[in-house]
């Protein structure tokens, strides 16, 4: 694993409705990739990892909505937070 956002995460927005996402962070040649297929065919686009590797920073496409810019930041090696579609994000990885 090249950085510690590679993973399938459980995503939950802390706004004024429940909402909850899952993300896949994935590498193929160096490139980053990041879905969320199960809201209107989510991706993530222009990803850039930044602060050492503790940093991504990207923007959200999906049917219907956006695009928009993200930022997650490690909080460490099993959870995230960040800032996505306007709202502040938590996240605990679902797998290894």
């Amino acid at each position: 694993m090249s950085n510690k956002f590679l993973g399938t995460w459980n995503m939950a927005w802390t706004g004024g409705y429940r909402a909850a996402e899952l993300v896949h962070i994935t590498e193929n040649s160096g490139n980053l990739t990041l879905t969320y297929p199960g809201y209107e065919n989510g991706y993530g686009s222009n990803l850039t990892l930044g602060n050492g590797n503790r940093s991504l920073t990207g923007t959200w496409h999906q049917d219907n909505a956006g695009p928009g810019p993200f930022t997650f930041v490690l909080q460490g090696d099993d959870i995230i937070a960040g800032v996505w579609s306007g709202g502040v994000w938590n996240g605990t990885r679902k797998d290894s």
